[in-house]
């Protein structure tokens, strides 16, 4: 009877955007957007033992897309005449409304054709939003959930699709893809839900005769190399059920490389300041104020899309308490000296905003944003 209820809303939301956009139809190309209506068949990998206690089998997901290939800045719009942007909104309970409850989520993605033949095209999506997941862990009340830590997650999604064309405004769609739930260790704990899937999707393009994006050469930076500057600010909890947040600070000069077509190597040196190292584990020596500081060069591949930066990178601390006590398996911050970072960038000419997931060996660390410029 539930799971009737979940589909009776969906048609509901479903059929409200389809009015809304029926009546800016004749207002302006930008005020409409293509829907797609899309239901994901999934399970939740069981990459640690605790994790098992969240499966319940195979579940839906239901999502609402909406995109506009004129959404986006000029700048996007002149060199990057191929993808399309949009939003989708998601809802599922991962059948298990016990120990996760109702999940929400707001994605943001941009759409690529990889290839079209007459009625049939490959595309790929990948996206990254916020989701809400209403039962994280409580020491009293939801105790057996052990894995999502908080409300407030970030998910990212990746998908595959074979678009068939059923008529000029309608296609069916066929994927299959992978999404991933974590908050970044925001709070613990966090070891995040990894669910691959099939998808079944109806498309309906409400936007004809648009302008065409015309590729404009000199959109694309042609600069050979820049030096850079980044400020992060980051926090995160150590301890489950604590508190307690304890604060991250970066520094990082750096130098970016142009690898043309907007793809470009940054290499970077890291200072960090953490003020949750003294709290990882009884010490058996004196903790040194220089062991709250962290140094690690840092070296990340980018690729930019008019004003949105996608960046991911691998580094190792050449300077590190965690030499001296290595991968304590029964604490909160696991010690590694490889770290990684995921994340975007939006750029204001020279002055940008940074978002990105720190990682110590793959294993979250923290979340951390600020902003750069480079020179």
């Amino acid at each position: 009877m539930q799971k009737l209820k979940n589909y009776i809303l969906v048609f509901i939301y479903s059929f409200c955007i389809f009015l809304t956009n029926l009546s800016f139809a004749q207002i302006h190309p930008k005020f409409k957007a293509d829907v797609t209506y899309k239901v994901k068949t999934g399970f939740i990998i069981p990459h640690s033992p605790v994790v098992r206690e969240l499966q319940n089998g195979i579940f839906d997901i239901h999502e609402i897309h909406v995109e506009n290939k004129l959404w986006g800045s000029k700048h996007a719009n002149k060199n990057l005449p191929k993808p399309i942007f949009g939003f989708y909104f998601s809802y599922s309970n991962y059948n298990n409304p016990n120990l996760l409850g109702n999940i929400f989520a707001v994605i943001h993605y941009a759409k690529f054709t990889v290839f079209k033949y007459n009625f049939f095209s490959v595309q790929t999506k990948l996206g990254t939003g916020v989701a809400f997941i209403q039962n994280g862990f409580d020491r009293e009340t939801n105790f057996r959930n052990l894995v999502i830590g908080g409300n407030w997650n970030n998910q990212t999604d990746f998908v595959m699709d074979f678009a068939f064309d059923l008529s000029k405004k309608s296609s069916i769609i066929l994927g299959y893809g992978a999404q991933h739930n974590s908050n970044g260790a925001l709070r613990r704990p966090n070891l995040g839900l990894n669910i691959p899937y099939v998808s079944l999707a109806f498309h309906y393009k409400f936007l004809e005769n648009l302008p065409k994006r015309e590729f404009d050469p000199s959109a694309v930076d042609t600069v050979k190399y820049q030096f850079y500057t980044q400020f992060t600010y980051g926090q995160k909890k150590i301890f489950w059920g604590d508190p307690t947040t304890f604060y991250k600070f970066n520094f990082a000069p750096g130098i970016q490389f142009n690898l043309k077509k907007n793809r470009f190597l940054n290499m970077q040196m890291d200072f960090f300041y953490d003020t949750s190292i003294p709290y990882l584990k009884d010490y058996e020596f004196e903790i040194k104020p220089t062991d709250k500081w962290l140094i690690s060069p840092f070296v990340s591949y980018e690729k930019v899309y008019g004003n949105l930066g996608i960046v991911f990178g691998l580094g190792y601390y050449v300077h590190a308490i965690y030499d001296t006590f290595g991968r304590d398996l029964t604490f909160a911050n696991r010690g590694g000296n490889f770290t990684n970072r995921g994340g975007l960038k939006y750029y204001f000419k020279n002055w940008y905003l940074n978002a990105y997931i720190y990682a110590h060996s793959a294993e979250a660390d923290n979340f951390e944003f600020g902003f750069g410029k480079r020179w």
